[in-house]
């Protein structure tokens, strides 16, 4: 019953709040784009 509250939409977030995981994810993009990055996957 426990492990339930550690995964969200098939996701194991091991109890990370929401805040922690926008800021991961800001992380994330800061990182990897830039100015001349497509958002456009063609």
């Amino acid at each position: 019953e426990a492990w339930v509250l550690c995964f969200t939409h098939r996701v194991f977030n091991a109890r990370i709040q929401s805040t922690q995981r926008v800021e991961s994810y800001n992380n994330i993009i800061k990182n990897n784009v830039n100015e001349s990055s497509s958002i456009y996957g063609a």
